[in-house]
C-alpha cells in the first residue's frame, strides 16, 4: 500500500518495488526498515535542523543504540557536546518534525508555545522567529512572561499580533 508523506513544501511518494515500502526526499530514496518509519523522521528533522541553525548543522544521525550524533560542515558532533541552546533548536525540530508527520498532507494544525524559547539567545531566537514566520503556514501561538521575543518581531518587521493576558483581581 503506498504511503504519502508531506516532507518541507511537496508530498513525498513510497515506491513499493520489491514489496518494499520507500519514499523519496531530495531525490533520494529512503527504505522503510523493520522498525518503522524513523529514517523519516530523522531526514525532516535534519531538514528542519539545518534551517533553524542556518547551516550550522547538516543533519542529525540516530545511531542503532539510539545514540545521537550532529552532522557540521567539517566533523561529527556527539548530542552530549552540544550546549543547551543548542539542544533547543535539536527539540524544536524534532517537534516541528513530529507535527509534519502527524498532519500528512492534511489541515495545518496550529503550534502552541509556552515559554520555549526562554534559554534562547537573541540570535537563536531571531532565526527561530524568522523560520516559524516564513516556513509555517499555520497559526502559531506563543505564550511567554519576556517581551524579548516582541523587541525581536518589531525590530525585523515580522507581522504578528500580540495579546497580553492580564491576571485577574481576587
Amino acid at each position: 500500500m503506498p504511503v504519502r508523506f508531506t516532507t518541507g513544501d511537496r508530498i513525498a511518494e513510497t515506491s513499493s518495488k520489491g514489496n518494499q515500502e520507500k519514499w523519496l526526499e531530495d531525490s533520494r530514496w529512503y527504505k522503510l526498515d523493520l522498525v518503522g518509519y524513523e529514517g523519516l523522521a530523522e531526514t525532516v528533522t535534519s531538514r528542519l535542523l539545518r534551517q533553524i541553525t542556518g547551516g550550522a548543522y547538516q543533519s542529525m544521525d540516530v545511531g542503532r543504540s539510539l545514540e545521537i550524533c550532529l552532522n557540521t560542515k567539517d566533523r561529527l558532533i556527539p548530542l552530549e557536546s552540544v550546549s543547551s541552546g543548542t539542544m533547543d533548536q535539536i527539540y524544536l525540530a524534532v517537534r516541528l518534525a513530529a507535527v509534519r508527520l502527524i498532519q500528512g498532507g492534511g489541515e495545518t494544525l496550529p503550534l502552541l508555545f509556552d515559554d520555549s524559547f526562554a534559554l534562547y539567545d537573541d540570535g537563536r531566537l531571531t532565526h527561530a522567529l524568522e523560520f516559524l514566520a516564513g516556513h509555517y503556514g499555520g497559526q502559531i501561538l506563543l505564550f511567554t512572561c519576556h517581551h524579548r521575543e516582541e523587541r525581536l518581531l518589531s525590530k525585523n518587521r515580522t507581522p504578528y499580533k500580540m495579546i497580553y493576558l492580564k491576571k485577574e483581581p481576587q
